[in-house]
């Protein structure tokens, strides 16, 4: 089975996390964490806080960084302010330095989880395209559901864990479509004539149109989805773990699994 578009594939949301236990000490020095990431990242912008979870974010990359007792995590997705994703190497040396610091204010030495998560969309015609091409990579026998005459197949969705060379994968394939985060207003834009509003309000009316049709076009309506999470439980310690080299092995890894996938090996 030959993936259309395997190198034009969507990377729609990434996400990297890292967990921990005795992470208490958040409810003591959330203060003492912001004083020690914002003055040294501009751009970044405190969220509120509460007794759960406190997190930042940087609008001109839509990029959220949450902080707890449990995990840490920077994650950033597609949006209709946001076109297009940083690098990988870039992500990586972000989640490093802001990472470094709030394990260092909470007293992190020792993890439960490291990963790095992917979503890609492989854009399809209609929905049905999207079930075919789920159905062709042969993970299921369609042929044994036939044979169980229980019903006409309607859809195909695929889980599974490998061990590789460095840590694991849950991959988890499923024909997708695509919810686009736009505000109903101006999703409503899109679909009437900006010249029927007051002339006062078209300037503002017509931008939002075209930041809306901009998304639109960005998010394909019908995809086949490729979610692929690198991991490793109970990785090292803080001094001998490296995020940066983490993100970047699990991102080769993840390359060829899907030009395996796409050649069928």
């Amino acid at each position: 089975m030959n993936l259309r578009n395997l190198n034009s594939s969507i990377i729609h949301r990434i996400v990297f996390e890292l967990r921990y236990d005795y992470g208490f000490t958040y409810l003591d020095r959330y203060g003492a964490i912001l004083n020690g990431l914002l003055p040294d990242n501009p751009g970044w912008y405190a969220n509120e806080i509460n007794p759960q979870s406190g997190s930042i974010h940087n609008p001109d990359y839509g990029l959220t960084y949450n902080f707890n007792i449990k995990s840490v995590s920077l994650e950033q997705g597609l949006s209709e302010k946001i076109h297009k994703l940083l690098g990988f190497v870039d992500f990586s040396k972000i989640a490093k330095n802001i990472t470094s610091v709030v394990v260092d204010r909470l007293g992190i030495e020792q993890y439960n989880r490291i990963g790095f998560r992917v979503w890609r969309l492989f854009e399809c015609e209609n929905l049905d395209d999207a079930r075919i091409m789920v159905r062709k990579l042969g993970f299921v026998s369609t042929e044994k559901i036939d044979k169980l005459n229980v019903g006409e197949l309607e859809e195909v969705s695929i889980n599974f864990i490998v061990k590789h060379d460095f840590c694991n994968a849950r991959i988890a394939i499923t024909p997708a479509v695509q919810d686009v985060r736009i505000d109903p207003g101006t999703l409503k834009q899109v679909k009437e004539s900006v010249y029927k509003l007051p002339s006062e309000k078209r300037k503002d009316a017509l931008l939002n149109k075209i930041r809306a049709k901009k998304a639109i076009d960005v998010f394909p309506l019908y995809s086949m989805l490729i979610d692929i999470d690198n991991y490793i439980e109970y990785p090292p310690d803080t001094e001998d773990l490296s995020i940066e080299e983490f993100i970047i092995n699990s991102d080769q890894w993840s390359d060829s699994f899907l030009e395996k996938l796409s050649k069928g090996d």
